[in-house]
């Protein structure tokens, strides 16, 4: 809606920002560890594993469904959602531990159990779909989702011990996939 919404952390109000430059910050408490667009709705990691979503205005708190203490669970506290990305129309979490998506009946599945062996915090960030897959970052390398299948693929596999880096976000140009390390 030609706006953008900034996710501020559990304590601090979300913004929104007009393509005029305008900030306004909601009046109720709604807050947001992270946002992400799926179909015509903006999803919300309200707290650490807590989901919502929103079809109008973002800033107002009755707005944004399921309400509290209702919202859709994604896994446990252990770590928190840093990333919500739309993958096949679905919203899909990732966390330090997993990538969560939805079953039919909205219970959030760990799709990439492997992730929980070697959890970091920063793991799911710059996420990218790409040749009809989701590529996840990862600190043990990168991840390659499809339906039912989740296994690593990235250019870690080299097979040398010293040649160790961390994929950080790709993109899908033409018949490549072009990824920043």
């Amino acid at each position: 809606n030609n706006e953008l919404i900034i996710a501020c952390g559990e304590s601090t109000k979300i913004f929104k920002r007009t393509t005029s430059g305008t900030y306004t910050q909601a009046t109720d408490n709604t807050f947001a560890i992270a946002l992400g667009v799926v179909g015509s709705y903006l999803w919300r990691a309200e707290s650490t594993n807590k989901l919502s979503n929103c079809a109008s205005t973002p800033l107002t708190l009755a707005n944004w469904t399921p309400a509290s203490p209702n919202q859709y669970a994604v896994g446990d506290t252990t770590y928190a959602v840093n990333t919500i990305i739309d993958y096949g129309g679905i919203p899909w979490a990732f966390k330090g531990d997993g990538v969560y998506a939805p079953d039919p009946q909205s219970r959030f599945k760990n799709q990439a159990p492997q992730l929980a062996r070697t959890p970091h915090v920063d793991n799911g960030k710059g996420a990218f779909v790409a040749q009809g897959s989701l590529w996840v970052p990862s600190s043990s390398g990168l991840f390659q989702i499809r339906t039912v299948r989740s296994r690593k693929r990235g250019p870690e596999l080299t097979f040398r011990p010293d040649y160790r880096f961390w994929v950080r976000g790709g993109v899908e140009y033409g018949d490549f996939i072009y990824v920043v390390a």
